[in-house]
């Protein structure tokens, strides 16, 4: 997956996780778990709105002057324990 530059002046967030990250069980997830590879700037993931969705929504709706950009790259079913 090739990802653009950010465009200049913009803050670039991105986030790494299980389906926690990715948003499966949050209150917008369509639980259809097909994947959508193009990728969004705003935190959410194959409609799936998790936390990183909702940070991006309280950087853009709280701050006038700075640009953001959430990249989710939360994976379902993905643990760091054996």
């Amino acid at each position: 997956m090739t990802i653009e530059p950010k465009p200049k002046g913009t803050i670039r967030i991105v986030t790494v996780g299980d389906s926690t990250t990715m948003g499966i069980g949050a209150q917008f997830s369509t639980l259809q778990f097909s994947y959508d590879h193009h990728t969004v700037f705003d935190g959410s993931k194959s409609a799936y709105w998790g936390y990183p969705f909702l940070l991006f929504q309280l950087l853009h709706n709280h701050n006038s002057t700075a640009k953001f950009q959430v990249i989710n790259f939360g994976a379902d079913n993905f643990t760091l324990l054996e």
